[in-house]
């Protein structure tokens, strides 16, 4: 077994080239940045009342090794997961704005895969130095009611990845302690705060309806 995970750890994908380890990181992350940087990308800071925005989410290996991580990112609190994130939405005088957001805790239960080799590959990824893991969630009005007023608001997020360490998390993917203890390479755990990203939103502009009663007649 421990010569099999050596040959398909090293088949895993990397991803992107990073963009998060240059970045300018918060005091209670700087002890992390050797190793691990999480950062928030909009693509544009301006939206209308009703819209969801979509937040990419940067996952970067800033240190000198080959790490692994959860190659899924579940939001919110729930289940058993590698890694998850936590937003944060708050308004521009700094208040904390509630989440309706619900992740049900058995979601992600029960799942087993058909051999240690699929449920290494289903729970984790291997990120060489410089590489990012990188996907997109959408934060709406339906999660936050207050997005359905103009305004300023500021997103921050926890990324928080239990790695190898938390024997629920991995025997769910039908890994043994036995397969865990063969990895060729350290599953990253901890928490690490994300940058915060401002942006707007702003009032639908009002249709223009066509006068009736206005049209010319055609030429006969």
């Amino acid at each position: 077994m421990r010569l099999f995970l050596k040959m398909f750890a090293t088949l895993v994908c990397v991803f992107a080239p990073s963009l998060s380890c240059n970045q300018e990181l918060p005091d209670n992350q700087q002890s992390h940045a050797h190793e691990l940087a999480v950062r928030l990308v909009l693509a544009k800071r301006d939206f209308q009342v009703g819209q969801s925005i979509p937040v990419t989410i940067g996952v970067s290996n800033c240190g000198d090794n080959p790490l692994l991580v959860g190659n899924f990112i579940l939001r919110g609190s729930g289940g058993t997961p590698v890694s998850r994130i936590e937003f944060e939405l708050k308004d521009a005088e700094g208040h904390v704005i509630p989440s309706n957001y619900e992740v049900i805790n058995d979601s992600l239960g029960a799942r087993k895969e058909s051999s240690a080799a699929a449920g290494f590959l289903s729970s984790y990824v291997l990120l060489y130095p410089e590489y990012s893991l990188n996907t997109t969630l959408r934060i709406s009005p339906h999660q936050y009611v207050m997005l359905k007023n103009p305004g300023t608001y500021i997103l921050s997020a926890t990324y928080s990845s239990n790695g190898t360490s938390y024997p629920p998390a991995y025997r769910q993917a039908g890994l043994t302690d036995d397969d865990v203890k063969s990895m060729p390479f350290r599953a990253w755990n901890g928490r690490l705060s994300t940058n915060d990203v401002q942006f707007r939103v702003r009032a639908s502009q009002p249709t223009t309806k066509k006068e009736k009663g206005h049209s010319q007649p055609s030429p006969r």
